[in-house]
């Protein structure tokens, strides 16, 4: 879920805001090679080195002498092997950072030490160096969106507790009407019903609130049928799970002759740069206005937690509910670009600007659907998106649309270049080419899906993942964030255990 904006906000500090080798299993032990040493060399060497050198001309000579008794395939699933269990150690070791890196970002801390009332056990969504000019805007800020991956994460990897933590101070923040803003200062109170000059709230990061706690449920009763009815959190986090639905639903368009039918609409306040009309500084805006257009990200999000409330439930309304949005989603499609259009704009005609999400999560909402054709020219799509920054090969959010949307802000910005695209740009979006990891790997390419995991590996930065390659002012940071490290904990468990719940069938 990309950040459409990142703003600073004074009112309350706000701001908006396969090519890769996986592993060579021949690069064993390069100190010896079996074809050149001859075993009497190795009389005169210390007993210790002498039995390490056998033990690893063994490890080399043994496929080959496989190879002469059973043919090629054999040599090929051995350094298949090799290669599979060295990628899985390395993924291993580097997810344990970024779990802990996770649990460091979650108030109180040392940046947060006393986080205001209710914002307790909160994540702060970057680490940002106190020298930054942005400190002060982001440093407290906790982006519900990255709270949800949170809790998924931390529940993929057993930390219930943490996944706990997260949930009750979400469960805390929750409006009477279901809703929650989409960003809270943990240093301070803002946003709050007296003071949310600035604040937005979005239906697809609400949605993703709701599945973290949907898909937090389900993982503790695939081991303990009875956590429903014997944990007393449990029915705490099924109730709150329901009155964000019945918020979402609220926002269903249910007029049949609206090419919106099915679908949620977006949510309210709207953030929009503009330039200064002397051409010298860029201003924002804010519009608190409802928003009556339709995303399809948003409606992924929806669509996938209405429908696993259903099934946790037995109540066949969320069902219902669900297809509706499923049905609305598929007259999205983009036929002749194989991915999802943006969106439904007010207007009813359709947002052609086609997103990343529109074909990486387009294909893990396809593969639920048993739509594996469409699903194969999703990730057939994200090869649009490729592209190398730094050296570092993964995907941009968009590819042929311009950086900003905004004529005169692109201008603003790219003043050499005025027309400058994302294809232009050469920026890696780390958390969306996580994504593109994930759903190859759910589609059963893990080759490709580690080798993007991999290639995103050196956006590591002290436990955490960078959020992007370079910076673009009031869009991408390159701080490291939760959005990209929990995404990263997300691919790697595909990638691992082949976890089926997450957005599954």
């Amino acid at each position: 879920m990309r950040r459409k904006l990142v703003f600073w906000n004074l009112a309350g500090l706000q701001p908006r805001g396969n090519s890769d080798v996986i592993c060579d299993a021949r690069r064993r032990s390069t100190f010896l090679d079996p074809r050149t040493k001859r075993a009497d060399e190795l009389k005169f060497l210390p007993k210790k080195l002498k039995m390490a050198i056998i033990k690893e001309i063994k490890k080399i000579a043994l496929p080959f002498v496989l190879v002469l008794l059973f043919g090629n395939i054999v040599l090929s699933e051995n350094l298949l092997l090799t290669q599979e269990t060295g990628m899985s150690e390395q993924i291993k070791k580097i997810r344990k950072e970024a779990v802990k890196w996770l649990s460091a970002q979650i108030v109180p801390n040392t940046t947060i030490p006393l986080p205001a009332p209710y914002r307790r056990r909160l994540i702060l969504s970057y680490r940002i160096p106190s020298s930054s000019s942005v400190y002060p805007h982001l440093f407290g800020r906790s982006f519900i969106y990255d709270n949800a991956l949170a809790i998924i994460a931390f529940t993929m990897v057993k930390d219930y507790q943490k996944a706990e933590y997260i949930l009750g101070a979400l469960m805390r923040l929750l409006s009477d009407d279901g809703s929650l803003w989409s960003a809270y200062n943990t240093n301070n109170s803002w946003p709050s019903n007296l003071d949310h000059q600035g604040a937005i709230k979005r239906l697809g990061a609400i949605a993703w609130v709701g599945y973290s706690a949907v898909y937090y449920l389900g993982k503790r009763l695939e081991t303990d049928k009875a956590h429903l009815e014997q944990d007393v959190l449990a029915a705490d986090y099924l109730e709150f799970a329901k009155k964000i639905a019945r918020f979402i639903i609220s926002r269903q368009v249910m007029e049949p002759s609206d090419k919106r039918y099915g679908l949620i609409t977006g949510g309210s306040a709207t953030l929009f740069l503009k330039v200064s009309e002397d051409f010298n500084k860029i201003m924002e805006n804010y519009n608190p206005a409802p928003i009556y257009w339709i995303s399809t990200e948003h409606n992924i999000d929806a669509y996938f937690f209405i429908r696993d409330l259903g099934r946790i439930t037995g109540d066949g309304e969320y069902i219902k509910k669900a297809d509706l949005i499923k049905k609305g989603l598929l007259k999205i499609w983009s036929k002749n670009d194989s991915q999802f259009f943006r969106g439904i704009k007010e207007t009813q005609r359709i947002d052609q600007f086609l997103p990343l999400d529109g074909a990486s999560w387009g294909a893990f909402f396809l593969f639920s659907l048993g739509e594996d054709e469409k699903a194969t020219q999703c990730l057939k799509a994200t090869n649009n998106f490729f592209t190398i920054s730094k050296g570092i090969k993964g995907y941009a959010p968009y590819y042929k649309e311009t950086v900003y949307e905004n004529d005169r802000v692109n201008q603003f910005y790219y003043r050499e270049k005025p027309n400058m695209t994302w294809r232009d740009l050469n920026l890696v979006w780390v958390e969306g080419s996580l994504g593109v990891a994930a759903a190859f790997i759910r589609a059963g390419n893990f080759e490709k899906g580690a080798a993007i995991i991999n290639a995103m590996m050196r956006m590591q930065d002290g436990g955490g993942f960078q959020y992007a390659s370079i910076e673009i002012p009031f869009q991408f940071s390159i701080f490291p964030s939760v959005a990209s490290t929990a995404w990263f904990v997300i691919a790697t468990e595909l990638y691992l255990n082949q976890d089926k719940l997450f957005w599954g069938n």
